[in-house]
């Protein structure tokens, strides 16, 4: 019976992240047990060395600085920043030699590329940069120089004035550089219709009132002892305020049925779930019947990473969903977001979305065991799919929705799941229809103070 728990278990935190925002951002958090977990993980049985050549990434290249006359002129670290060939850094970047202005050390280094013009000087720590006709000075913390007949320049700063993302691996002493415009464009280009869908969707409401109803059977069965048979039914609701400065959250479920596995949901106490949840941009507090040491106060814990926290959930339903976090850039992550955008495209692919445009738009968005088996394999090629369809039998996903008056005002999410394995078999239902109930109002969330409230650490 356990191992049918954790199969369960592990199916429904996948379904549970298809009931938020119809958008989903893709950031460092998201990537990492991708690609990063595992290569960092062999990556540390090899000692850095401090002395090691500096290294560029260009998103999945290293750049090759071996000038016209095949010999390498190396990045330097000067005044702690990395300096770098010019004239290779910005053909890399795209600038070509026709739009680079340089005649002698006495003359400013002019480049264009895009929209942008980039303006420096050798010995000077004044640089500038125009982008659509609007001039930026910046003093850098390292000038450009001529080493050994050499122009470098830093290439930080040659990077970000050119829209690219740029940090630092220290551990591999590489420079990092990736084209999130480009990584952006492939992401639309794995799922068109998804970021029609997104479009589609031109009211994002800044604070809203939204119900959920949770419904769900589980069916438990055990050929070889028929006592381990159970049927659990499971009915709740989810109530969601956000608000301007909080965010609330009100669960009830009530769980019914027969069988051993409710003898321990009963003996337990947890026929009857109520759940109260509030969040600042500092605090969350918690707040139900089923925790008898807060005799019914809030529990609150304060917690730096909740102000995070709260930014996500401000944070609106758009077409960039890309979070590309410069501070922690690592030589893996541009191949770590190439591996997401792939798994993206067999989520959600256009085989997988159907759009009804009209004055309501529908949508409907379907997945299937060959759909499941599919992703497993190309989040892990190592997975043996085999295995996984002796276990499972049927597996289903379905999202559908309504987009009205650019409000995506009602949504449906079902999954169904039957495994079977030797004399044991479960079959797992589970449906969540979500609903604005009113939008973009000024919404009061009272926040607990005094008596009202307990420390997290009193309890533990």
């Amino acid at each position: 019976m356990k191992k049918f728990l954790v199969l369960l278990l592990s199916f429904i935190m996948i379904f549970s992240t298809l009931c938020v925002s119809s958008a989903v951002e893709i950031d460092d958090d998201l990537l990492s047990g991708y690609v990063q977990g595992d290569i960092m993980l062999l990556d540390g049985l090899i000692s850095p060395n401090p002395n090691s050549t500096i290294r560029v990434k260009l998103d999945d290249k290293y750049i090759d600085f071996t000038d016209a006359n095949g010999n390498v002129v190396e990045p330097q670290i000067i005044n702690d920043r990395t300096m770098v060939p010019f004239r290779k850094i910005f053909n890399e970047l795209g600038v070509t030699d026709e739009n680079i202005t340089y005649t002698s050390s006495e003359e400013p280094i002019i480049a264009s590329g895009d929209d942008a013009v980039i303006k420096l000087q050798i010995g000077s720590t004044s640089a500038s940069k125009t982008v659509n006709g609007v001039t930026t000075n910046i003093t850098l913390d390292s000038a450009p120089v001529i080493v050994d007949g050499r122009t470098l320049v830093p290439v930080r700063f040659i990077a970000e004035s050119l829209e690219k993302k740029v940090g630092w691996d220290a551990y591999n002493r590489t420079v990092i550089i990736i084209d999130e415009e480009k990584l952006q464009s492939e992401l639309e280009t794995a799922a068109p219709k998804y970021f029609e869908l997104l479009k589609l969707q031109t009211v994002k409401p800044n604070t809203y009132d939204v119900s959920m109803n949770l419904n769900g059977t589980l069916k438990y069965t055990d050929s070889s002892d028929k006592s381990n048979n159970t049927n659990i039914t499971l009915d709740g609701k989810i109530d969601m305020v956000k608000a301007a400065d909080a965010v609330s959250m009100d669960i009830n479920a009530k769980l019914s049925g027969k069988g051993v596995m409710f003898d321990a949901v009963k003996s337990a106490g947890l026929q009857n779930i109520d759940l109260s949840i509030i969040i600042t941009k500092d605090a969350m507090y918690l707040k139900s019947s089923l925790v008898e040491e807060t005799n019914g106060k809030w529990v609150m814990e304060k917690d730096d990473s909740l102000n995070e926290l709260f930014e996500t959930l401000n944070q609106k339903n758009d077409a960039e969903l890309l979070n590309i976090d410069e501070d922690s850039l690592t030589i893996y992550t541009y191949d770590s977001y190439k591996m997401v955008i792939d798994m993206f495209k067999e989520l959600l692919g256009d085989d997988k979305l159907t759009i009804t445009e009209g004055k309501t738009t529908k949508f409907e968005w379907n997945m299937n065991l060959d759909d499941l088996l599919a992703f497993m394999k190309k989040s892990d090629s190592s997975v043996d799919t085999t295995t996984v369809t002796d276990v499972i039998k049927a597996f289903d996903v379905s999202l559908d929705g309504t987009i009205k008056d650019g409000l995506n005002d009602e949504a449906k999410v079902g999954m169904n799941l039957k495994a079977e394995q030797d004399t044991e078999s479960i079959e797992l239902e589970i449906k969540v229809d979500a609903k604005y109930n009113s939008y973009n109002k000024t919404y009061t969330i009272k926040v607990p103070t005094g008596n009202d409230v307990m420390d997290v650490s009193t309890i533990y």
